[in-house]
């Protein structure tokens, strides 16, 4: 099976969820994956601020109605969207924000940080993603997430995980796609409910009176 370096993998993962544009400030954790990007025609703004990239994040989503994507460096990088961040939780805007995380195997690496707990503060969610299999299914279920709760999911990936070598995954049918994001919706997030479902329940709760 062909091999492929993991940022490439999550490159394909953004562009099959349909990515044309996203906003970025650039670091050692995030340039590789952003370079992947850019070669399968993603368009890049940059900016001077890693806040900056969440609010243009922002205003893109609410002009295309689509989820916005955004982009930053681990650590000290991560901290400064903590300015914009709230602001897209409390109006409900819908953003997937790749973070480089630390290498996991490198302690001697000055800017690692918890960063989980300063994205969960603002009141979004922090995604870490450490398993190389589960990664191009996780970022599907981000996208999924994002779009039916309307809130900004951050995703952090260790920088020395992102360089590896992994088997290039089987692209899904749209259907294979469309079963695995719910069942792993199912696990990790609340499922919104069904309105046919809520309807008939309704109509029974009439009927019962």
């Amino acid at each position: 099976m062909a091999q492929q370096k993991l940022f490439e993998v999550l490159a394909d993962s953004f562009i099959r969820q349909q990515v044309s544009q996203c906003f970025a400030l650039l670091g050692d954790a995030n340039m590789n994956w952003a370079a992947a990007m850019s070669e399968r025609e993603c368009n890049f703004t940059y900016v001077r601020d890693e806040h900056c990239a969440v609010a243009a994040a922002m205003s893109w989503s609410r002009l295309t109605g689509q989820v916005g994507v955004a982009t930053v460096t681990c650590g000290p990088g991560l901290t400064q969207i903590l300015t914009a961040l709230p602001a897209a939780v409390r109006a409900n805007i819908p953003l997937v924000i790749f973070a480089g995380e630390a290498p996991l195997h490198s302690p001697w690496y000055n800017q690692q940080i918890n960063q989980g707990p300063l994205v969960e503060a603002c009141g979004a969610e922090y995604w870490p993603l450490h398993s190389t299999k589960l990664m191009p299914l996780k970022v599907d279920t981000a996208f999924e997430c994002a779009r039916r709760q309307l809130q900004p999911i951050v995703l952090g990936v260790p920088l020395d995980l992102q360089e590896s070598m992994v088997d290039r995954p089987q692209e899904p049918t749209p259907l294979q796609q469309i079963d695995s994001t719910r069942d792993n919706l199912a696990t990790e997030q609340q499922r919104l409910p069904d309105p046919a479902i809520v309807d008939d329940l309704a109509d029974r709760v009439v009927s019962a009176n």
